[in-house]
């Protein structure tokens, strides 16, 4: 049995340009956010903790609203937020400052020395079956 394979190939020295196209972009972003580019951004331990189903604002839960939203958190040394910021809404208002609200109280980062750091993260709002 034959098959035909199709290899897709990149010309290397236009991937590196767009790597480093890429590169610099999010380094432009991060440093437009206040935040130093060269530093690594803030690693969360159990991200997975930071919401649970008890957060799910009721009114939101009732009405079967839902939603996914984009937040920007400042990350202390000691590896808290000390601010939250929606970089995309959800469309409910409700839902988009519960976020940022539970990432104040219950978000946390492994600890780093010097200056504070950025989390970027995506909360999707979804009532299951």
């Amino acid at each position: 049995m034959s098959r035909d394979v199709s290899v897709l190939s990149v010309d290397p020295p236009r991937g590196v340009r767009l790597r480093a196209a890429v590169e610099t972009c999010e380094e432009r972003l991060v440093a437009s956010w206040g935040f130093d580019p060269a530093l690594p951004p803030a690693v969360p331990i159990n991200p997975e903790r930071f919401l649970s189903f008890t957060n799910y604002p009721m009114r939101a839960l009732r009405a079967g609203r839902g939603g996914a939203t984009q937040f920007l958190a400042t990350v202390e040394p000691a590896g808290t937020v000390s601010s939250c910021r929606l970089l995309v809404g959800s469309g409910d208002a409700q839902l988009d400052e519960t976020t940022c609200s539970v990432m104040q109280r219950r978000a946390r980062f492994e600890p780093f020395e010097g200056a504070r750091r950025p989390y970027v993260g995506t909360v999707v709002w979804m009532i299951g079956d």
